[in-house]
């Protein structure tokens, strides 16, 4: 939890392709507007450029006139969850999406949007995908950075639901093993 050191992202699942023919690929899947392409595009393009920031993605994709936009807005997340931006460094303040549009989609997105062009890139300089944080949070105590076998806070029982039997309306068991209906009672309801 305490440490600060880039992740190292593994791409080796992603298939080699040289650099030129995966931004052919993802030009054409934006002219398509096909995002589940051009998250396979852009991942092609990012192993073949490891070093390449959201910054200067944003501004290749701006410079070729594509229409897709990096678009950074600040989320509220699970603290088990971080953003993580292109070289594996987590923590970032705002969290990218890709968009076929720079305008919101939605009128509740536009408060959060970013409304210049400078604003844009200033944030997509502190910005990344959500990614699991790897801290883990204890089921007992609800603190991060255990786990509920190790906690050193005294066991908390949760009410757990009762199983009832609508045959008998007994608790403990269900009507598939109610004991009636396993000896050749009538297994209809025995409400009287």
């Amino acid at each position: 939890m305490e440490c600060h050191n880039a992740r190292t992202i593994d791409r080796s699942s992603v298939p080699d392709v040289d650099p030129e023919e995966a931004w052919k690929l993802l030009t054409q899947a934006i002219r398509e507007r096909d995002m589940d392409d051009v998250k396979d595009a852009l991942a092609k393009y990012l192993k073949a450029y490891p070093e390449m920031t959201y910054v200067e993605l944003h501004r290749a994709l701006r410079n070729q006139k594509l229409n897709m936009w990096l678009i950074a807005t600040e989320r509220q997340l699970l603290h088990t969850f971080t953003n993580m931006d292109l070289q594996g460094n987590v923590g970032k303040k705002y969290t990218v999406s890709y968009r076929f549009s720079k305008d919101p989609e939605r009128p509740r997105e536009a408060p959060g949007w970013p409304a210049t062009e400078d604003e844009m890139v200033a944030r997509l300089a502190d910005a990344g995908e959500i990614v699991d944080s790897g801290a883990r949070k204890c089921r007992n105590c609800d603190q991060l950075g255990h786990a509920s076998k190790d906690c050193p806070e005294e066991r908390f029982e949760r009410d757990r639901v009762a199983i009832m039997c609508y045959n008998c309306n007994e608790t403990g068991h269900r009507v598939r093993d109610c004991e009636l209906c396993l000896m050749g009672e009538d297994c209809s309801n025995n409400n009287d």
